[in-house]
């Protein structure tokens, strides 16, 4: 017997999300390569990637909550069963799984 190879809702949306967090590593790898380039200096090289490194990662990201909401409406508009975050921290909790209070939706 073959496992079932239907693509879920909550499937794309992960997809999705990996795809932008893949781009978004190769663009600050290319922005801290260009820094490598541009500042000799041992020193200020490491300060200002260490800024750009903060600024990077401090940034909200496209994902997350608008992710949440398209793949939710389209959802409801569909009638397709998808599974909001809300629902997933409840079904943590019932598996006695440990709830973030920041999700990572990278690791699900």
């Amino acid at each position: 017997m073959s496992e079932s190879k239907e693509l879920t809702l909550n499937d794309l949306k992960n997809k999705v999300e990996n795809i932008e967090w893949d781009n978004k590593k190769y663009l600050l790898g290319k922005i801290l390569t260009i820094i490598d380039g541009s500042v000799s200096d041992k020193v200020q090289n490491k300060a200002v990637k260490d800024m750009i490194n903060n600024v990077w990662y401090e940034a909200p990201t496209v994902g997350g909550g608008a992710y949440e909401a398209l793949f939710a409406e389209f959802a409801e508009r569909t009638k397709t069963k998808y599974e909001t975050l809300e629902e997933k921290q409840l079904r943590w909790k019932k598996d006695g799984q440990v709830v973030e209070s920041n999700p990572s939706y990278f690791n699900n």
